[in-house]
């Protein structure tokens, strides 16, 4: 919604600053959470990069943003600026991680995943983890 009233404009305006603050008005807090930047296409980035700055400047002390993406230049270097963001960054490594304790749980406790034979286990855990590629 928010992005709708916005993309057409050149600037973030009052009527999106509108928008923002009847919907989140009344709320004790606000979390907006924009997943997969870099799946936005490339022609309209600047419009939503336009948005998401202009809602760090409402300076709302109720909302939070939190936004993710693969790594992609434009996407860095707009979150750079003119508002410095909070980069965390997600090492392969460690979501293999996550997946190959998540998955071993899971082949311990789900009843179809635990009646596998222990070749399939590992066929699953190596599609998963090694191929997901940190998916």
């Amino acid at each position: 919604m928010l992005f709708t009233a916005a993309k057409d404009e050149q600037n973030f305006s009052r009527d999106t600053q509108g928008t923002a603050d009847h919907s989140f008005r009344g709320q004790p807090r606000v979390y907006l959470l924009v997943d997969g930047l870099d799946e936005v296409p490339y022609n309209q980035r600047a419009s939503f990069f336009d948005l998401l700055h202009g809602l760090t400047t409402l300076n709302l002390p109720y909302l939070s943003l939190l936004v993710s993406s693969r790594y992609q230049n434009d996407i860095s270097e707009a979150m750079c600026r003119p508002t410095k963001w909070h980069s965390i960054s997600i090492v392969k490594s460690d979501v293999q991680g996550d997946i190959r304790l998540y998955m071993s749980e899971a082949m311990r406790t789900h009843s179809r995943l635990s009646s596998q034979s222990p070749e399939t286990k590992a066929a699953i855990m190596t599609r998963l983890v090694e191929k997901g590629n940190g998916m």
